[in-house]
């Protein structure tokens, strides 16, 4: 069902309700007024009985009819009919019920009758004449009438107020129509921009028509998502163009290599020489292909890993110890803050060792490659009681503040690191598995001083 739909019949639904409510209260409250004004009518007029008797007890008058139906009924202490304005009435009182009115005093009725669907009212009061005995129960006098006039009322307003109904849930829905065009109006104009796209352009945008309701932050964020699309995409052209490019360059060299060896290697030595120059090239190829598919697969792996207890402790120490055999000459420190040593649990945070083993083996060996001889710094700290840091600090050559977001990109260096062999692809790595990991990364650089990577990770173990 369209939105436009279910908001008119939301909007119909509750107006309606609150019609029908409004409607019962005012037929109800008119119901009860009637049954109290007719009450108070027929109260008067059995008060009218007490001055049937003179003090002998003989009848000197009799009731006025004035309500319709009316039937007037007095029965003595001994609960015989004494007096009766009608021959046949629809009401004779059993003497229980006359004991009920000289107890209560005075007593409100209502029966059914046949000749009418609405039932009958009547009142009963119990009261002392002169001339009785002490030792006799009080008379009981009853007035019973059909309130026609009221119940005719009664029947109109609910006729006028069926009728009111009516129209006014017939005027909401129209109105409710129009209104649900005019709300979703910008919400149509939306889609229809997106339905008349015809061209695949990657520069298309929403135009913007409401910028200060949620229809324009939609759009806002539409047109946002929109943008990074189309940075993705033109990252990702440039990163099959520049794959394209550092993997055609070592195959090309390797090629050149074997053809060379083939045909002008003619005694060993040169023959050794070259097939170590092609191994050497190979490797590169290798190293370059893998740090590529580990790239993609930690893509297409989205925000799904498969995560178990990861001891950063050890980590840092396998991941030192695995750099420091690449770069022996390499002086690498490794420091626990106090923090972390006063920690009586097990430093263990949620991951895939491999993965984190990786990034952290990136951020270490880019250190050491970049550092000019000089020491590199890892240390463990407890940035607060839920997270653990690590911090990677070298001190090189640094990274110009222009380039400090562009070297997170596959396959970008820095402008002053051509001299130093890599793809480009370590940093960009692990700041992607540290993402992947619900960590957090932020790098500080000076040129000539040295860079120092930060990496938060969510700690303890949940």
């Amino acid at each position: 069902m369209l939105i436009r739909h279910r908001l008119i019949l939301w909007f119909v639904f509750f107006v309606t309700l609150v019609l029908l409510s409004f409607s019962l209260f005012i037929y109800f409250t008119y119901a009860k007024h009637r049954n109290t004004f007719f009450q108070q009518r027929l109260e008067r007029r059995v008060l009218g009985t007490q001055q049937l008797f003179d003090p002998e007890g003989s009848l000197k008058g009799s009731i006025n009819t004035v309500l319709n139906e009316q039937t007037d009924l007095v029965f003595s202490g001994t609960d015989s009919l004494y007096y009766s304005n009608i021959q046949v009435y629809d009401f004779y009182p059993a003497p229980s019920f006359l004991d009920s009115v000289r107890q209560e005093g005075k007593l409100f009725f209502s029966y059914p009758v046949k000749a009418h669907e609405r039932e009958k009212n009547g009142v009963a009061m119990a009261y002392r004449v002169s001339f009785q005995p002490d030792s006799e129960k009080p008379y009981v006098a009853i007035i019973t009438a059909y309130d026609s006039e009221g119940y005719q009322r009664q029947e109109s307003l609910a006729d006028l107020l069926i009728l009111t109904n009516i129209i006014c849930i017939a005027l909401v829905a129209i109105f409710a129509h129009f209104f649900a065009l005019r709300t979703l109006s910008p919400l149509n104009s939306l889609i229809d921009q997106i339905k008349g796209r015809f061209n695949n352009s990657l520069s298309f945008r929403l135009q913007n028509l409401t910028p200060g309701d949620e229809v324009g932050s939609l759009t806002t964020s539409f047109n946002e998502l929109l943008d990074q699309h189309e940075r993705l995409i033109a990252n990702q052209r440039s990163f099959i163009s520049q794959a394209s490019h550092e993997l055609r360059t070592p195959m090309a060299t390797l090629k050149g290599l074997l053809e060379t060896a083939l045909y002008y290697d003619k005694d060993e030595t040169s023959l050794r020489e070259s097939q170590q120059k092609a191994i050497a090239e190979l490797d590169r190829l290798i190293s370059l292909s893998n740090g590529l598919l580990m790239l993609a697969g930690i893509e297409n792996q989205e925000d799904y890993i498969n995560t178990h207890k990861v001891d950063m402790m050890e980590l840092l120490m396998d991941c030192m110890d695995q750099v420091q055999s690449k770069w022996p000459l390499q002086k690498i420190r490794l420091t626990f803050s106090d923090g972390v040593r006063l920690q009586d649990r097990p430093l263990v945070i949620p991951g895939e060792e491999t993965l984190l083993k990786a990034a952290i083996t990136n951020l270490i060996d880019n250190a050491c490659k970049y550092s000019n001889d000089n020491e590199v710094s890892i240390s463990l700290e407890m940035n607060t009681e839920t997270s653990l840091r690590v911090r990677v600090r070298d001190r090189g050559i640094g990274i110009p503040q222009n380039e400090m977001l562009q070297i997170l990109e596959p396959l970008q260096r820095g402008s002053n690191a051509t001299s130093r062999q890599g793809f480009g692809i370590g940093l960009t790595l692990a700041q992607r598995i540290i993402r992947l990991h619900r960590g957090g990364i932020t790098m500080s650089s000076e040129i000539g001083k040295g860079t120092e990577i930060v990496v938060d990770f969510p700690f303890p173990y949940a």
